[in-house]
């Protein structure tokens, strides 16, 4: 007698027990949203339709991003998509992954910034287009010029401006801003920029191997672009502009250093969970 074949809740069970094995975190919910995009479906479909039984081609395809994961590629790439604030967003290999604390960082641009009528923005490594998009949403009468150093991460960014609405807003410009300025100064200066230190390197999540490089390390301490811009703010900022960086929590005794003979109102600021992970000031006149 051939044995019964599994139904959609015996094989959810197995998937989650499969990722978690395998030292996955959050393997509950991320084999769920496996099983839904391998089905076609919402997560809600898999538990109203949890007797359903799966299909030799759905349980395949489940295999296939089974695999994806627990060989560590990232659930948002496997997905291809994330949501921030607004908007959703593609992502794959050629961008990094929107965090939370990037939310934020919008955040302390909105409090600072909204009211002030038509502002010019340039957001500095744009990456998937995350902060200029929002930007561009929430921020009424602002122009962003959004720039990178990688022609894949634009292409993707500019997808991400046409699907979300805003493509019209934002400018895109491929620009190594270690080796050359943008063409004037703007109001508002809001960057996450590379910040990991290559010495951290070993240390690092296995998820973040599948990561451009680029986007993540700021050189052997992990200061090499906020130098950059301190170097050369009056490239970036006219006097009087507001920068808005986020930075690495072990990083706010040297950027302070590095930015109080150029800015007043310095100050930084945490994040949801209390770490320092914000720098606000104004550029001096």
């Amino acid at each position: 007698m051939n044995p019964t074949p599994p139904d959609l809740a015996a094989l959810l069970r197995l998937s989650r027990d499969w990722l978690a094995a395998r030292g996955v975190e959050n393997a509950a919910r991320e084999a769920d949203e496996l099983a839904a995009r391998a089905l076609g479906c919402r997560r809600l479909d898999l538990y109203l339709d949890h007797d359903r039984v799966p299909d030799e081609d759905e349980k395949a395809g489940l295999r296939g991003l089974l695999q994806r994961r627990a060989a560590g590629e990232p659930l948002q790439y496997i997905l291809g998509d994330q949501p921030f604030r607004r908007a959703e967003l593609r992502v794959d290999s050629r961008v990094l992954i929107p965090r939370p604390e990037t939310e934020e960082l919008v955040d302390h641009v909105l409090a600072g910034e909204r009211g002030q009528g038509s502002l010019s923005v340039l957001d500095a490594g744009t990456g998937s287009g995350c902060l200029a998009i929002s930007l561009a949403q929430e921020l009424p009468g602002c122009r962003v010029l959004a720039v990178d150093t990688s022609s894949g991460a634009l292409e993707v960014a500019r997808e991400n401006a046409r699907l979300n609405g805003v493509a019209e807003r934002i400018e895109f410009q491929h620009l190594n801003l270690l080796l050359h300025w943008p063409q004037e100064a703007r109001d508002l200066l809001v960057s996450n920029p590379p910040y990991v230190a290559l010495s951290e390197r070993a240390g690092l999540q296995r998820e973040l191997s599948h990561e451009p490089e680029e986007a993540l390390f700021g050189g052997e301490d992990g200061l090499i672009f906020y130098r950059r811009f301190a170097g050369g703010l009056e490239h970036l900022l006219r006097p009087g502009g507001r920068l808005y960086l986020e930075i690495g929590e072990q990083q706010a005794p040297a950027l302070l250093e590095l930015f109080a003979p150029l800015c007043s109102r310095l100050e930084i600021r945490p994040d949801l969970a209390g770490r320092p992970r914000f720098l606000v000031g104004r550029r001096s006149a």
